[in-house]
């Protein structure tokens, strides 16, 4: 885990809010393969990634109980671009492959072929009481857009920020801030972050079809040390903080809370 480092990796499951252990969160769906395996989902799902049900005709079937696909995030905090139900959170797959091996993978693989008439099942952890771990980062190509705090270079934290909705992201940046486009083919990780972008507006930040709904800084002594002197004043931006799905499938998303 990197602390204070452009180095996204999806939504980590950090703890639960109910009683249960995280195992028990974790439900199996399928992605969509043709009844010849020749055709399958065309985009990459990797551990971590957000996904939702699939709401494209292609990729459902009646073969199948409920199919997913990866969420398609917008960079932007605008509500009207932020409207999809969050299922939860990839965590692998296994599929036969046309040597009819059994393939366990932390990843799907893009319109990868498998085995005629075999389902492609995938583990997703879809309980919304799941608290989980992601990296603050930007689509813009200016470190300062991912700090939790205001914008600008060595300022105090925005404390005000926690309980508000944040929009997710995945790849952007340019010269200065490169964040990888895709997931990793060697890890399996995923590349997704909070996107602190577009979110400065308090009435963004309040939008309930927002997918992340942050609750505080991840309590890890590598995470606030590398990045908080003693009084709060933020000194590298690519921090952590804990989040639960605000707009999740199984609930209605909530508006963020505005401090007086």
């Amino acid at each position: 885990m990197a602390y204070g480092v452009n180095a996204p990796f999806g939504l980590k499951p950090y703890l639960s809010l109910g009683s249960a252990g995280l195992t028990e969160k974790t439900n199996e769906y399928f992605i969509y393969a043709s009844a010849d395996g020749a055709t399958t989902y065309n985009t990459s799902i990797f551990t971590n990634d957000p996904v939702i049900l699939s709401k494209t005709a292609a990729n459902r079937t009646v073969r199948y109980g409920a199919t997913i696909e990866r969420y398609d995030p917008t960079n932007t905090a605008a509500a009207a671009a932020n409207t999809a139900s969050i299922l939860g959170v990839f965590a692998g797959c296994e599929y036969v492959d046309m040597q009819q091996n059994t393939v366990s993978s932390p990843f799907w693989p893009a319109s990868s072929i498998v085995y005629p008439g075999t389902k492609i099942r995938a583990l997703v952890i879809d309980d919304p009481m799941v608290v989980y771990d992601i990296q603050v980062s930007t689509a813009s190509d200016a470190p300062d857009n991912a700090r939790f705090s205001a914008t600008g270079a060595n300022v105090p934290a925005v404390l005000a920020y926690f309980s508000q909705n944040f929009a997710l992201g995945v790849g952007g940046g340019g010269a200065t801030v490169v964040n990888p486009a895709a997931g990793s083919t060697i890890t399996g990780q995923s590349a997704f972050y909070l996107n602190l972008v577009g979110s400065a507006g308090a009435a963004s930040r309040t939008e309930d079809t927002l997918p992340l709904k942050v609750l505080g800084f991840t309590p890890d002594a590598q995470n606030l040390g590398s990045i908080f002197e003693a009084d709060g004043v933020t000194v590298k931006p690519f921090l952590n903080v804990r989040v639960i799905i605000n707009n999740h499938f199984a609930k209605k998303g909530n508006t963020g809370f505005t401090p007086g």
